[in-house]
């Protein structure tokens, strides 16, 4: 889980797996989604890049396309809900506004993250919408070797 976006050796990562799986077996991954809507907010103040530990940032597409280069085919692809994901990215944001001296729209975040709860229940049913369209903060895939 959430392991592909940190290896330095992913193709052949991925040939390895392809190599050891048993006939019938299935590979799982999760990773973040560069196409989420968090990110498009957010941008370098999106907790999910996790600069620089994260070597890779996906999408749909693009992970489709490296595990069909590595020999799978996608059995499954969906999304993963992050229901934090406003207040994780508006820690990030209000901690680049202070490096950045932005006192003013600081204090505006900073407002906003003294009632978590009140964006917590905000942004769950808009966390659900966006893994329903495809445009939440994670990536699940199941895929198996090709034949």
């Amino acid at each position: 889980f959430d392991t592909v976006e940190h290896l330095h050796n992913l193709k052949e990562m991925l040939y390895e797996i392809r190599r050891v799986l048993k006939k019938k077996g299935r590979v799982f991954i999760t990773t973040q989604n560069i196409s989420s809507l968090e990110f498009k907010l957010f941008r370098r103040n999106w907790p999910a890049l996790d600069l620089p530990r994260h070597l890779y940032d996906f999408d749909a597409r693009n992970l489709k396309r490296l595990l069909s280069a590595c020999g799978f085919v996608i059995c499954n692809l969906g999304y993963t809900v992050w229901p934090r994901a406003i207040v994780d990215c508006l820690g990030y944001l209000e901690e680049d506004l202070r490096e950045r001296k932005r006192q003013a729209r600081r204090c505006l975040v900073g407002m906003l993250l003294k009632h978590k709860a009140a964006l917590l229940l905000f942004w769950r049913p808009l966390a659900m919408f966006l893994y329903f369209v495809g445009l939440s903060g994670g990536l699940k895939v199941v895929a198996k070797p090709k034949k």
